[in-house]
């Protein structure tokens, strides 16, 4: 063989392996895009879930808080209903 024939086999290869890494790489972004896509999605989805589920915290801790009121004016109402039963059953006594 001649550096000739050499160098055009070199050539040839190096042709045939650019052609192979193209096709392998447009395959392989062909591939990944619907994935990156529904990754994408998803995280879009978590992130509206997120929100979701903050709204809801927030709602929580108000009626949370409504709750302890609530709490809180039965207590004083027990309070006040057992002074008045014990003022009855002076009267009565």
């Amino acid at each position: 063989m001649h550096w000739a024939d050499i160098a055009a086999i070199v050539g040839i290869i190096g042709g045939v392996a650019t052609a192979v890494g193209f096709v392998f790489k447009t395959a392989i972004k062909g591939s990944l895009y619907p994935v990156s896509s529904r990754m994408d999605s998803l995280i879009d989805s978590l992130d509206r879930l997120n929100k979701t589920f903050d709204k809801q915290e927030i709602r929580i801790d108000t009626i949370d808080s409504r709750l302890d009121d609530h709490d809180r004016m039965l207590a004083h109402h027990d309070e006040k209903l057992t002074n008045l039963s014990k003022e009855v059953f002076k009267h009565n006594a």
